[in-house]
């Protein structure tokens, strides 16, 4: 029985779902399952169609190279969901599972139209809700017809899909309340840092100044004026920014203080050189949006904790990470817009980075609780269990 893993992202991209869906189809080829993953070249059509990675089959899809603007993405995503209906119709056997990410968004609608012909089994992973994130950008309203129209897909996913998989509770609640009813259909599964990151071999550079580090994308959904503010209050003799990533507000953000001396801009790194970038930081930032509480949840927080890092958290509403944060004493959290608290902390913590190193014991302890084969071993027991059902 084989298992169809659906990601517009892959290895070698430094996508965050791609590089989580590589290590989950690594992981579930190491206890004995068949895996196939269909993914997207993504605008580079010198990589193979197909391959085997680390004894995953890799099958990709031509489709258009990703990018900021709106139109770029929208290509991309439709290149890819057009093409991937026809690839899927081939590969797909009776009896199949098929985990379809939510990343395009709507993908998983191509797998639910094969699930009576082929008795194929539909698991949906949630790492981002559509379209409620337009809703809470004000993109659009909830009478707009096109709104409507993107709902009842969503809705037919949803209830379509014999498992879904959303990553946070707070998402849990908003699916349950939008899409009822789930019954026992839906199970909370968290993200996990990658297996490259860890605390072992990793020291401190030695360094006077404090070093704040954002690693990853900063896209429309993280709310980056809180920062801003920040470095541009900030003493230069005390800190160091180093902000490593893309993105749409990425690139708002370096518009404004890519001249200042304290603030480091560079691409996103590969995983192999994270830990290295990580460990270059005394504390880390993860930044949120108080209207995308369940909605969107950053998962570079748990390659921080990974590298027993202590954060700081800006965002206004709760979520897991929130409480992770609160439940272990991992760090900060900061409401969005509040950038003199922000400055304030950083100064105090770059005059006093005994502070540091005591909330850093607790996230040594706290990590063990995060540990990424528990996420793991949870998809490969749901795996086997709907495997006994078919």
């Amino acid at each position: 029985m084989s298992l169809i893993i659906i990601n517009q992202y892959y290895a070698p991209f430094h996508a965050a779902t791609g590089q989580l869906i590589q290590e989950l189809a690594e992981y579930l080829v190491s206890k004995g399952k068949r895996v196939t993953v269909i993914t997207g070249k993504n605008g580079e059509y010198d990589l193979k169609d197909e391959e085997i990675i680390n004894e995953v089959q890799v099958i990709r899809i031509k489709n258009r190279k990703d990018g900021i603007k709106r139109i770029k993405k929208f290509l991309s995503y439709a290149t890819f969901y057009f093409r991937l209906k026809k690839r899927l119709k081939k590969i797909v056997e009776d009896g199949s599972i098929v985990l379809a990410m939510s990343t395009p968004p709507y993908i998983a609608r191509i797998p639910l139209t094969l699930k009576k012909k082929r008795n194929v089994k539909l698991i949906y992973n949630v790492q981002d809700l559509y379209p409620e994130i337009l809703l809470a950008l004000g993109k659009m309203k909830e009478n707009n017809i096109i709104y409507r129209f993107l709902h009842k897909i969503a809705e037919m996913i949803v209830k379509g899909a014999d498992r879904v998989i959303p990553i946070d509770e707070s998402m849990k609640e908003i699916l349950e309340n939008n899409y009822k009813p789930l019954k026992n259909r839906i199970t909370v599964i968290e993200n996990w840092a990658l297996k490259e990151l860890g605390p072992n071999g990793f020291q401190k550079k030695s360094s006077k100044k404090l070093t704040i580090l954002y690693s990853g994308n900063m896209g429309r959904a993280h709310e980056y004026e809180t920062l801003l503010k920040a470095i541009k209050g900030s003493e230069k003799s005390e800190m160091d920014f180093i902000i490593s990533g893309g993105g749409y507000n990425y690139n708002q953000l370096k518009r404004e203080v890519e001249d200042f001396p304290n603030v480091i801009f560079q691409d996103f790194v590969s995983k192999e050189k994270l830990p290295d970038l990580i460990n270059k930081a005394d504390i880390c930032l993860v930044i949120g949006n108080k209207n995308l509480s369940g909605i969107v949840v950053p998962s570079k927080f748990y390659g921080y904790i990974a590298c027993q890092k202590p954060v700081i958290y800006i965002n206004s509403g709760e979520d897991i990470i929130s409480k992770h944060i609160n439940n272990g004493n991992l760090g900060y959290k900061i409401n969005n817009g509040d950038s003199k608290k922000l400055i304030d902390m950083l100064r105090k913590l770059a005059r006093n980075k005994d502070e540091i190193r005591k909330i850093q014991k607790n996230v040594a302890i706290y990590s063990e609780k995060l540990n990424r084969n528990n996420s793991l071993e949870r998809y490969y027991d749901l795996i086997c269990k709907m495997e006994e059902s078919i």
